[in-house]
């Protein structure tokens, strides 16, 4: 006489219970792995921020803005030394300080990778840095940031980092001729990120969190308030550098 081969109920809740760990492993393995990610972008911000330290006390002039550049790197281009690390201004034939100060740094050593200085549109390694979120990159601005249909920043806030990924082969704002990086971050991990970084203010202190658009998106979004659990990767990040 042949054993039944069917399951029992007991041992169906023994498989049960088995899959369900390996899941809820398998999520847990995920978030801890994203979180890794995120405090990955901060640090690497961070350490350009110590670069541009690095930098300046080398040459006493910002990346970028610094007017004697071509005296000491090679296929370089000089800022007009105003304090400023700008990507609203051509300097001559095309030069915007945001993406010099990238070659600058990289020439002088203080950071990884070549950067070319110069495009009339923003190319992840090769005039700006990319970070190891995907599709987040970085580059300096000036100032200016959208949410959803005004353009908001705290005053005084000039020297900056944004970082979000990059959209309509990042095109300049009409209205500032700022190169465009869109939203890179959700509401969500934006919250987790300045709870633990930062002030955990949406417009406040360090980092800044205005809305941003999507590659594929033609309008901008709003970042979502911060009480809000929003998965939505609808912010852009900006870095205030502070008092260079």
């Amino acid at each position: 006489m042949t054993r039944n081969q069917a399951f029992t109920l007991t041992e169906l809740a023994v498989v049960i219970t088995i899959i369900a760990t390996l899941l809820a492993g398998a999520t847990v393995a995920q978030n801890l792995a994203d979180t890794a990610k995120l405090n990955k972008v901060v640090i690497s911000l961070k350490e350009i921020e110590r670069s541009i330290a690095s930098f300046k006390t080398t040459y006493e002039a910002l990346p970028g803005d610094f007017n004697r550049a071509t005296s000491y790197f090679s296929s370089s281009a000089n800022g007009d030394g105003d304090g400023e690390i700008e990507d609203r201004e051509t300097i001559s034939g095309n030069v915007r300080e945001s993406l010099r100060a990238w070659q600058h740094l990289s020439s002088a050593k203080v950071i990884r990778g070549n950067y070319t200085g110069i495009g009339t549109s923003l190319v992840g390694e090769v005039n700006i840095p990319v970070t190891n979120l995907d599709g987040v990159s970085m580059n300096f601005s000036y100032k200016f940031a959208h949410d959803s249909s005004a353009w908001v920043i705290s005053s005084g806030i000039k020297n900056t980092i944004h970082a979000g990924s990059i959209i309509s082969s990042s095109i300049p704002y009409s209205t500032s001729g700022s190169y465009v990086l869109g939203s890179g971050f959700s509401s969500y991990d934006a919250k987790r990120l300045d709870d633990k970084f930062d002030d955990s203010g949406k417009f406040s202190g360090n980092f800044v969190w205005p809305g941003g658009r999507e590659a594929s998106d033609s309008s901008w979004d709003s970042c979502a308030s911060f009480t809000a659990v929003d998965h939505n990767v609808h912010c852009l990040l900006i870095y205030n550098l502070g008092k260079l």
